[in-house]
């Protein structure tokens, strides 16, 4: 979870000498608070058609076995 929260909270509790550093992709769509710990990866926002999870799943689902065919072609 981003900002310090989650997986990284709990390891931390653990063993406060580790350090740990969080790695949050941001976008002009999702941004981080300012104040935030984490290290930012700059990314595209996602595309249009798949800021619905319904969406995005109908995608995916459409793409399934499409790469198959590519590869088998390519090591051929």
């Amino acid at each position: 979870m981003a900002e310090g929260l989650g997986t990284a909270a709990q390891i931390h509790a653990r063993n406060p000498e580790l350090r740990i550093a969080l790695i949050t992709a941001v976008s002009d769509q999702a941004m981080l608070s300012d104040d935030a710990p984490d290290l930012r990866l700059h990314v595209l926002p996602m595309p249009q058609r798949w800021l619905s999870m319904d969406e995005m799943r109908q995608a995916v689902s459409q793409m399934q076995g499409q790469g198959d065919a590519q590869c088998k072609r390519a090591t051929k």
